[in-house]
């Protein structure tokens, strides 16, 4: 919400380096350590499903995707000063998009719709701040990776009954529409 009321982008790309928001929520996350993470050693775990950690990772994706819709429009104009920053936000927005509920996964959708966007129109950035190897550039990686994922969230599970008028089902549909709007159409 800081970021959103009317900051000139540069101040806001300046303001979300200095919180080191992205870096602080990278070191809380599973992917990042091997300790067995839970909410009561103030860890964040994507690994495993489980009841109490989705209210702490669906306001963890929430904030991914505020301060990441900021963080990228600043990084695409001064690209230096934000990799780490940025690279950090795709990841976390990645993990919030693999995880298997749609509190956690569709709130990123939008954040990952605007990197593939800026994949597609400015990719030369992407593959000069993140470098690439053995021929491969980022930006095929980052993609081959979300359509990884929107496979695989796209999947319907198998207590699924297509009952549209059940609020659960009718809101999977609704996501399910979403992921191939907004991510799966661009893509491919």
């Amino acid at each position: 919400e800081i970021t959103v009321r009317g900051m000139d982008d540069e101040k806001k790309l300046s303001l979300l380096i200095q919180l080191n928001l992205f870096p602080l929520l990278s070191q809380m996350t599973n992917s990042q350590t091997n300790v067995e993470s839970k909410l009561i050693d103030c860890r964040l775990d994507f690994s495993d499903v489980d009841a109490t950690q989705v209210e702490a990772l669906a306001a963890t994706a929430e904030l991914t995707n505020s301060a990441g819709l900021e963080l990228i429009q600043g990084w695409e104009n001064d690209p230096i000063p934000a990799s780490r920053h940025m690279e950090h936000c795709l990841e976390m927005a990645m993990l919030c998009l693999a995880y298997d509920s749609i509190d956690v996964s569709g709130p990123v959708i939008e954040l990952i719709a605007r990197c593939l966007n800026s994949i597609e129109k400015k990719e030369t950035i992407w593959n000069t701040s993140f470098g690439g190897s053995n021929g491969e550039t980022v930006c095929d990686k980052i993609i081959s990776r979300v359509l990884a994922i929107v496979g695989t969230r796209m999947a319907y599970p198998s207590d699924f009954r297509f009952d549209y008028e059940d609020e659960e089902e009718s809101e999977e549909e609704m996501y399910r529409a979403q992921l191939r709007k907004q991510l799966f159409v661009r893509i491919v």
